[in-house]
């Protein structure tokens, strides 16, 4: 059912686009549809067909007259052509993600092997891959035959029109039926009879049932032995044969699933995450799919966000049902908020028009902390500081309206004006960035707004050997140097109680990847293994051959802090902003955060002033700093992030 909400939730993106583009007469985007292209002979007809308003999609309502000179541009999976080259290309590299039927690692090295070219061998990929013929070496004489390396042969000259479509093999049950038909002149209930006494493997039924499927082959001529190698290959293959109708169905949806895939990631993405809100896990792994194909997830916003995700251009937008520990009254309270009087113009505005028994304090500081309210462009610690405040205003106004005072003077205009101050305290400062991020990975499962390892992309190009992605790419034993942070972490004594061993999930911008760490390592790197901070990762790989295919592992020498590493390394630090980022009175905070990390780096500043010149300058030498994370911190929350950069 999951995946059929996938395809529906798919397809609704993609007619709400096809609605937009009718409406603004874009018939260059509506051409780029493939199944609006297969409703017309050219363009040209489909423009004539635009500008006289004669197109429709999805949810019009059309009366009689109307549907006879009208085109439905409506997209339907189900009345898909099972043509479309660019699908099976897909699913022939095996980036099958969200693909019905089709996302497991080991049907991904079928499909790169088997490369489908058609409807059929969808079918047939479906039946194949089970362990009765995965098994027996069958699903490898099918993907030879289908491409040349081994010759088709048939197990009797009248099969062949029956297992012409698999290569020479039996692959569904009705091919059972057929043989029998042809062979040994069974009637189709015949035949059915046959193909189930075959599955329940009875003895006393089954020995019958070959004395007349050998006196049938009989009648037709076909020697015994003949026909005892052919019921001998049936009774074989029944015990792990598949039903084509059923193998044909799936594939129906499998081919649906991979065309939206195909041709708009986007929507059919979005409708994938949005099956699985409350499955943090599913939905990082679709991100990550996400990303991989280029495909930008934006993060959640209280004024745009849905309670599922939603297509913004060619982006994702996270929706809100997905943050961690809001309920659905909550949820459907904003949504009607919103929809009621609009944009929400601020926290208290927020507070004010959402019911205050919907917002507990706890769903207040994980909307915060989502990064939901970023657009307000106030820091998230501010927002924090004045839930109470904003609140208690939205309490006092949320009843005074109950008992309908809503102002002294009964007017709604002279009410608004006399509402509460909103008041943000302008002394907190975003809290360092690392608390920020973590505080948003657990609303949200993941990191949206930055990762903990960004700001060491510099030092990491000069400290690593590698990322956790290209592990994969490098020859057994190879040593390596990767920067990562600990994703998960979980430890485990020893049996004779010698000691702990420790189970760590390791994550950098790339990918992941779980290590063990042995006991004595896990002694000697304990404390920064919990300490939370980004790390340079040391070590070799090897390959687990028991894996199919082929995993990645890791043996770790040593875990050392990035920022260890780069205040021992670093000589200077480089501020740069450009000429819109700077004022006298950010220079002036500046000099005293410089008076506040006294180091041993040089300091340079470098102004850049956009298409015309960058201006470079060093501060005296009794201004030098510590490289350190704080610095950074503190100067990002003045001039924004990503203005710091250490040699």
């Amino acid at each position: 059912l999951k995946t059929l909400d996938v395809v529906d939730g798919a397809e609704r993106h993609v007619n709400e686009r096809i609605i937009r583009e009718i409406e603004s007469k874009d018939t260059e985007a509506l051409w780029k549809h493939p199944h609006i292209q297969k409703l017309f002979e050219s363009k040209a007809q489909l423009d004539e067909k635009v500008q006289a308003n004669q197109v429709f999609a999805w949810r019009a309502a059309l009366n009689e007259e109307q549907k006879d000179n009208h085109v439905d541009l409506t997209l339907r999976s189900a009345r898909l052509s099972l043509d479309d080259k660019r699908v099976f290309d897909l699913i022939g590299t095996g980036n099958t993600i969200g693909i019905f039927q089709l996302e497991s690692t080991g049907f991904q090295k079928l499909l790169t092997k088997l490369k489908p070219d058609c409807f059929e061998d969808i079918v047939a990929a479906v039946a194949l891959y089970r362990p009765g013929p995965l098994q027996t070496g069958m699903v490898d004489d099918f993907v030879d035959c289908k491409h040349g390396r081994k010759a088709v042969t048939y197990p009797h000259p009248l099969l062949e029109e029956v297992l012409k479509p698999t290569y020479g093999g039996f692959v569904y049950q009705e091919q059972v039926m057929q043989a029998a038909q042809v062979m040994a002149g069974y009637s189709l209930g015949g035949a059915d009879l046959l193909r189930r006494a075959m599955g329940k493997k009875k003895i006393e039924v089954m020995a019958a049932e070959r004395t007349k499927f050998i006196d049938g082959c009989s009648e037709k001529g076909i020697p015994k032995e003949d026909a005892e190698s052919v019921f001998d290959l049936m009774e074989k293959f029944a015990g792990y044969g598949f039903n084509k109708s059923h193998s044909a169905a799936y594939a129906l949806i499998t081919y649906q699933t991979g065309y939206l895939k195909t041709l708009y990631p986007v929507e059919f993405l979005a409708a994938l995450m949005s099956t699985e809100l409350t499955n943090t896990e599913t939905i990082v792994k679709d991100i990550a799919e996400a990303r991989q194909m280029g495909i930008k997830v934006l993060p959640p916003t209280i004024n745009q966000s849905m309670i599922s995700f939603s297509v913004s251009g060619d982006q994702i937008r996270f929706g809100l049902g997905a943050i961690k520990g809001l309920g659905d009254a909550a949820l459907h309270a904003i949504l009607e908020a919103r929809e009621e009087k609009g944009a929400f113009q601020s926290l208290y505005d927020f507070c004010e028009r959402v019911p205050v028994k919907q917002l507990s304090k706890k769903t207040l500081e994980t909307l915060i902390r989502s990064g939901a309210f970023d657009e307000f462009e106030i820091p998230r610690a501010r927002l924090l500081d004045a839930i109470d405040r904003a609140v208690g205003a939205a309490k006092s106004t949320q009843r005074d309206i109950a008992i309908g005072q809503e102002s002294l003077f009964g007017s709604v205009g002279l009410a608004n004006s006399v509402k509460a101050k909103e008041e943000y305290n302008e002394s907190i400062h975003e809290g360092p960035e690392r608390e920020r991020l973590r505080y948003e990975k657990e609303a949200l499962g993941f990191y949206v707004t930055g990762h903990p390892l960004t700001r060491y992309e510099n030092d990491m190009a000069r400290l690593t050997t590698t990322n956790i992605d290209k592990l994969k790419e490098l020859k057994p034993n190879s040593s390596v140097v990767f920067g990562a942070i600990v994703g998960a972490y979980r430890e485990m004594p020893l049996k004779d109680g010698s000691g702990r061993i420790a189970f760590v999930t390791l994550e950098d911008l790339s990918g992941a990847i779980e290590v063990r760490v042995n006991a004595k390592k896990f002694a000697e790197f304990e404390q920064i293994l919990k300490a939370d901070v980004p790390l340079l990762v040391k070590g070799s790989i090897w390959f687990d051959r028991n894996s199919d295919p082929p995993a990645v592992r890791m043996r770790t020498d040593e875990f050392v802090s990035i920022e260890d590493v780069r205040k021992q390394g670093a000589k200077t630090v480089e501020i740069r902003f450009e000429e819109s980022q700077v004022d006298a009175a950010k220079l002036l905070i500046l000099h005293e955060i410089i008076k506040e990390f006294p180091g041993d780096c040089n300091v340079g500043l470098k102004l850049i002033i956009p298409e015309l010149a960058e201006v470079e300058f060093d501060l005296p030498d009794q201004l030098r700093l510590n490289a350190s994370e704080a610095l950074v911190d503190r100067v990002e929350a003045v001039f924004g992030r990503g203005v710091v950069r250490f040699a």
